[in-house]
C-alpha cells in the first residue's frame, strides 16, 4: 500500500516536470518566433 502511493507520487512528479518542461520549451519557441517575424517584418 505504501509502496503504491510512493511510485504513484513520483510518477505523477516525473510526468509533472516533463510536461512542464516540454510545454515551457514549446511556449519558447513559439514566442520567440513570434517576436522574431514580427520584429523582422518591417525589414522584409
Amino acid at each position: 500500500m505504501v509502496v503504491g502511493v510512493v511510485v504513484g507520487v513520483v510518477v505523477g512528479v516525473v510526468v509533472g516536470v516533463v510536461v512542464g518542461v516540454v510545454v515551457g520549451v514549446v511556449v519558447g519557441v513559439v514566442v520567440g518566433v513570434v517576436v522574431g517575424v514580427t520584429t523582422a517584418a518591417p525589414w522584409i
